[in-house]
């Protein structure tokens, strides 16, 4: 975020990858050491609200503050809403499939707005009016998104064997994207691949959740 304020946006967007990074490890290491804790889980969240909520929402108002208007700040106000209410929602109640998120992770979403800035900052003839439409219309979506009840898988618990094949494409686009553009935009595609294409892949999760909401209707 400091970073951000004094206008260095491609300094920030590696800093919330990096901390992309760390987040992947944190849970790791609290399980290697066994020093597991609820304060900890508390902790996590908070740091995720910092590093995935608040920083790329600051991010993007401040490349784009002498171009906005209220109802750009509105969407930046929802989408750091709907990251709040993800994390809180994440600590209080328990996935509806084992092994996955309930809506979208709040890293995902701020590693795409990452690549998506990297990838802006560095062609020097991209077209501004593109970016101005792509970004509200990101955050709107993300916001839904992370809000909703469709599931993303969590890489530390996924079984290979399943996902073999969403693994080979997933590595085939990014080469493929690498080949043909540069490192940013295959990164970039590599994001939204995960972001649209990766909650359609198990199907078993719309029967469950159909299966589930079935027994509740039951019960009452």
């Amino acid at each position: 975020m400091i970073t951000a304020a004094y206008g260095n946006y491609r300094i920030s967007a590696w800093l919330i990858l990096l901390a992309l990074f760390w987040d992947s490890l944190d849970g790791n290491v609290a399980r290697m050491f066994k020093v597991i804790s609820k304060i900890g889980r508390e902790l996590d969240s908070l740091a995720d609200i910092v590093s995935f909520v608040v920083a790329p929402a600051f991010l993007l108002g401040m490349m784009l503050i002498h171009k906005t208007n209220l109802w750009f700040i509105f969407l930046l106000f929802i989408y750091v809403s709907a990251g709040a209410y993800r994390l809180a929602r994440f600590n209080v109640m328990p996935p509806v499939m084992k092994g996955y998120f309930q809506g979208l992770p709040t890293p995902a979403a701020a590693a795409t707005f990452s690549a998506l800035v990297l990838t802006h900052t560095a062609a020097d003839s991209a077209d501004e009016r593109l970016f101005l439409i792509i970004i509200p219309a990101t955050l709107f979506l993300f916001s839904v998104l992370m809000t909703s009840n469709i599931p993303y898988p969590k890489f530390s618990e996924l079984k290979i064997s399943e996902w073999k094949y969403y693994y080979s494409f997933s590595i085939l686009l990014f080469i493929v994207s690498l080949f043909l553009f540069n490192f940013k935009i295959a990164l970039l595609i590599t994001f939204f691949a995960y972001v649209f294409i990766t909650p359609f892949h198990h199907q078993s999760f719309f029967v469950a959740l159909t299966q589930s909401s079935g027994n509740r209707i039951k019960r009452k």
